[in-house]
């Protein structure tokens, strides 16, 4: 019989796969006690997670102290592409792998977005309440530009923003797309052009945020920024609520600098705080709370990529998506 390992899913009280990542940790480790906790804070959380050996979670706020508490701690598996609260630095410190599923909705989020960029540009946020509420006409969406030959620019050009060029090609726009780390020849591939920030953000028609959440990305889009986009343009936010400044979005909404805005996210996650609630609540504003990753089949997938991760930890085995790569030479628990 197999040892008994500890690990811990740390899920708000909104977590609907309970049953199905307990199913897969128990397929990857038949001897694993799974143990669910909520989102808690750093001392309550140290306390649920005494003597794990893995935490999963998407949510849960890591750090220096948590982890020096949790000396058994083998790797925290993020629940989802995005890895922001598992402290990496800290992790690393501390000999803990983090982990993440970068790759199980591409296409939902590709989809998504596109729906969203449709949705804005054709003013189906304004038409479809002003049809409900008893109109039948098309004043709530006059004036509307003609979608072919605008410019949808990419803010970040990775696997979805490059989903995105691809779905978006037969609808005959211009597609920009700004990131560092691709090239000219890379993007040509998906009919877009590289662009540096200040171009896409004052050319742009509708811009799509794709870019990971970093230091240097952080409230990239502020009130210098939105001051400087056109006031027909939108923004499209499937990524990371921080990319965005939310009180410049705010003021940017509420004083006509920008058309709208379309937020699949928000600054405060998983549940909005005040200040995301009143400007979901705008009118120019459609929300679609943090859905874009969802279908049947890509939750079973993160479900199922999250937990052989967890496993593999578990039974000794190198991670297959290692965020920070440099703890890998200096485990010691790796089977032989």
């Amino acid at each position: 019989m197999a040892e008994k390992k500890k690990v811990v899913v740390a899920a708000g009280a909104n977590f609907t796969g309970r049953e199905l990542i307990k199913n897969y940790l128990l397929t990857e480790y038949p001897d694993a006690i799974v143990n669910f906790v909520d989102i808690l804070p750093e001392k309550e959380f140290i306390q649920a997670a005494q003597g794990a050996e893995v935490v999963l979670s998407q949510h849960q706020k890591m750090s220096e102290r948590i982890y020096e508490a949790l000396p058994e701690l083998r790797a925290f598996c993020a629940i989802g592409i995005g890895f922001n609260a598992a402290d990496v630095p800290a992790a690393t410190r501390h000999g803990v792998i983090v982990t993440n599923v970068p790759d199980y909705c591409t296409d939902e989020v590709a989809s998504h977005t596109v729906a969203l960029i449709l949705a804005m540009q054709r003013g189906l946020y304004k038409q479809v309440p002003w049809i409900k509420d008893g109109h039948w006409d098309i004043k709530a969406i006059i004036p509307r530009r003609r979608f072919k030959d605008s410019t949808v620019g990419l803010f970040g050009f990775g696997g979805i923003a490059r989903n995105v060029a691809r779905k978006l090609s037969g609808f005959e726009v211009n597609i920009i797309a700004c990131d560092p780390y691709v090239s000219p020849e890379q993007a040509a591939e998906y009919n877009a052009q590289m662009v540096e920030w200040g171009e896409l953000i004052e050319h742009s028609d509708i811009l799509s945020l794709h870019a990971p959440l970093l230091p240097s990305t952080k409230g990239k889009l502020n009130e210098e920024a939105l001051r400087r986009m056109k006031p027909h343009a939108y923004v499209v936010n499937c990524a990371r609520g921080e990319l965005i400044d939310r009180e410049a979005l705010y003021k940017a909404l509420t004083e006509n600098w920008i058309a709208g805005a379309a937020l699949d996210v928000v600054y405060n996650e998983p549940v909005p705080d005040e200040f995301d609630k009143k400007l979901i609540a705008l009118p120019n504003v459609w929300a679609t709370g943090h859905s874009a990753f969802y279908s049947v089949e890509a939750y079973d997938e993160l479900m199922r990529k999250a937990a052989n991760e967890a496993g593999r930890a578990l039974r000794g085995e190198k991670p297959r998506c290692c965020v920070n790569k440099d703890v890998l030479a200096h485990i010691k628990w790796f089977a032989e």
